[in-house]
């Protein structure tokens, strides 16, 4: 059996280090850690926008 460890052991740290660390380790190594995280985006906008065929050119090949 793995002995558990505490998020809350682990010291602060710069952006570089903690990357290191987590590069090392499994979150699922920790209490209270569940292994399935899901990222969601913020739904998006549809928009209808009307412009001269001339500023769809510019836009198109610029």
């Amino acid at each position: 059996m793995k002995n558990s460890k505490k998020v809350s052991d682990i010291p602060p740290m710069n952006d570089e280090k903690l990357a290191k660390f987590w590069y090392n380790n499994e979150p699922e190594d920790f209490e209270g850690v569940e292994g399935t995280m899901k990222f969601t985006r913020p739904p998006k906008k549809l928009i209808q926008l009307r412009l001269d065929p001339r500023d769809v050119r510019i836009i198109a090949f610029n």
